[in-house]
């Protein structure tokens, strides 16, 4: 069994629970021993009742809580550092820096601008790419020196248990973050309503160094956010779930403006990776309300650059956070009222923006400048299956038309064949109309004025074809005319070879004939399609298919060894020599009749030297 931390508001709750548990266990036979509190009242109660448990009160003056140690005499946490070893200032290498470092445990963050010195130096150390046992270069080992003599000082610190709260309190969060080059760090605070006192307080924190591959200070400082988000998600989460706690609001606050400019633009007018991080923030704190705090009176820029051991004994703005939490809503900061051309450029660096495109239908140039818009991938590039493709093309469709016709009338089958075919003829135009538009346009006009195609103005790639329209769709023009089989045989449909349509239909044909060779894929598109480089496709469908490489692989070929060295030394013939033995054979010593077959044996001596036999 492990140890039971609970509390109460009152000391009469407090027993009350303690005598419930006791009963509750006692009926399993569990005995409930080592009772600790920070009330004398609690302490002698439990200790008239038990004498094993009077006694442990009598000589135990400080507990472990989680890693920590708990003085209930006067209700603070202290750190349980374990002893340093005395190591000599030249010894220190990356094995024993990380052994002491992990001595240090902080589960709440609460030392976490101390801390996060030990942790850029380990990074620091392994970029130097340095074995575990190696001595440390000079800049390095001053640097640990410093943080190694500051450890001791853990012993000085010490940590009030209760935040002031109790449940009839209205209590809110605050979240600080901020990211440097350095690290990344995030402090939550919480607030406590008291009348007209209100009183803030450290709950917890966290830190992390930032990644090795340089990023803007932008986009440090919105993973920082992302970090917050996800400790005030957690917080909320133990609010409510173990402890029952209401929490008035929840405020995160940040000194990037940039940050802030992405957190209130519209997800889908960011590039991805900034689009991702900011739908995380707002999935994690959809009830929070993001707002600006100057960088000098930031919590989370302690963690950021780092403190000394001392410093972070003494800092007020670490323990219960900035003057303004104490403050009236009116009184918080609010961003500047001019937003820089630095902040506005790193804001729209991370914007999509509308590129020129050209009308072909009208051949003008429509541009559209200064606009966001949500740059989606074609529905051709976003799905790698052409059976995917078709049929999510065709629920679109029906989708379009059950929106115009009335109930009545609207499908809700499964879709049909002829449904499935006009979502491929639909693509299929599409896929012309991208890489042959000029050439379809005058056969469109030569057809409308009845004139004769003239193959001398159509693009080199299909004038030797002869191609035309039907139905809307380019074909080219066969010699099966006379041939008893389907139209789509006698005058295939022509697509283009660099196109994504031809890729996934070549693709799909390879794995419907079980992953075939490039003549076999060929012939089956043939049959349909006239598909400009051909060959190039299917070579490279083939070569790109990882079960067709698998199957190609070369089985891996013993190496011969060394001839010995009677193969090879000079010697008289047959002194070394292999002998090779078969039988037994029928043999007829003589042909003449009468003759009886007898038994015969096979003796071949090698000489090994030469090969020479006998």
């Amino acid at each position: 069994m492990d140890d039971c931390l609970v509390g109460e508001d009152t000391e009469e709750d407090l027993l009350l629970l303690c005598h419930q548990m006791q009963q509750l266990l006692a009926a399993g036979g569990f005995e409930l021993t080592k009772w600790q509190s920070n009330s004398e009242y609690i302490n002698s109660s439990i200790g008239a009742h038990s004498a094993e448990s009077a006694a442990w009160l009598n000589t135990h003056t400080e507990a472990s809580v989680l890693g920590l140690k708990w003085m209930p005499a006067t209700d603070e946490f202290a750190f349980a550092v374990q002893p340093l070893p005395d190591i000599h200032a030249t010894s220190w290498t990356k094995r024993s820096v990380l052994s002491i470092t992990a001595r240090i445990y902080d589960p709440d963050g609460l030392a976490a601008p101390f801390i996060v010195n030990a942790k850029i130096l380990i990074q620091k150390i392994w970029k130097e790419m340095q074995d575990w046992d190696m001595i440390l270069s000079d800049p390095l080992k001053t640097a640990w020196q410093n943080i190694f003599s500051q450890i001791p000082l853990f012993n000085n610190l010490r940590i009030p248990r209760w935040i002031g709260y109790s449940r009839r309190l209205t209590m809110t969060l605050h979240g600080f973050s901020d990211g440097s080059t350095l690290a990344l760090g995030e402090a939550v605070y919480v607030t406590i309503h008291s009348g007209a006192e209100v009183k803030s307080n450290l709950l917890l924190s966290k830190s992390k160094v930032a990644p090795l591959r340089g990023e803007t200070i932008p986009r440090l400082e919105l993973r920082a956010a992302v970090l917050l988000s996800e400790l005030i998600q957690r917080v909320v989460n133990i609010c409510k779930t173990q402890h029952n706690i209401m929490i008035g609001s929840i405020t995160g606050w940040s000194d990037s403006m940039v940050v802030l400019c992405w957190l209130k633009r519209g997800e889908s007018s960011l590039k991805q990776f900034v689009a991702n991080r900011v739908r995380q923030i707002n999935t994690n704190t959809a009830d929070c309300d993001w707002r600006y705090v100057p960088t000098d009176i930031n919590p989370a820029d302690l963690i950021s650059r780092g403190m000394t051991m001392r410093e972070l004994i003494e800092s007020e703005l670490w323990w219960h956070g900035p003057d303004f939490l104490r403050q009236p809503e009116a009184m918080w900061p609010n961003p500047p009222e001019r937003i820089s051309e630095q902040v506005e450029m790193e804001v729209k660096n991370e914007c999509r923006r509308v590129r020129n495109r050209t009308d072909r239908t009208s051949g003008q140039m429509v541009a559209k400048v200064n606009a966001i818009y949500i740059e989606q991938k074609p529905l051709l590039e976003r799905y790698s299956s052409m059976n995917r493709l078709i049929r999510v093309t065709a629920w679109v469709f029906r989708f379009t038309r059950n929106c115009r016709s009335p109930s009545a009338e609207r499908q809700n089958l499964h879709l049909s064949v002829k449904e499935l075919e006009h979502s491929l003829t639909f693509w299929i135009r599409q896929e012309q109309s991208d890489f042959f538009g000029d050439d379809i346009r005058k056969l469109e006009r030569w057809a409308q004025h009845q004139q004769p195609v003239e193959t001398s103005k159509l693009s080199n790639s299909i004038a030797i074809l002869a191609p035309f329209l039907q139905d809307g769709v380019l074909r080219m023009s066969g010699r099966l005319q006379a041939a008893d089989i389907p139209d789509v045989q006698q005058n295939p449909i022509i697509l283009p070879g660099k196109g994504r349509l031809a890729l996934l239909m070549a693709r799909a044909t390879h794995v419907k004939l079980l992953h075939c060779g490039a003549q076999q894929l060929i012939a089956a598109l043939r049959q349909n399609y006239w598909i400009l480089g051909v060959w190039s496709l299917a070579r490279s469908i083939v070569k790109l298919c990882i079960t067709c490489e698998r199957l190609r692989a070369k089985t891996t070929e013993q190496m011969m060894g060394n001839l010995p060295a009677c193969r090879v030394c000079p010697a008289r013939p047959f002194v070394h020599t292999g002998v090779d033995y078969a039988g037994p054979i029928q043999v007829r010593p003589d042909r003449r009749r009468g003759n009886v077959v007898i038994k015969g044996y096979i003796a071949v001596f090698v000489w090994a030297l030469s090969a020479s036999m006998e």
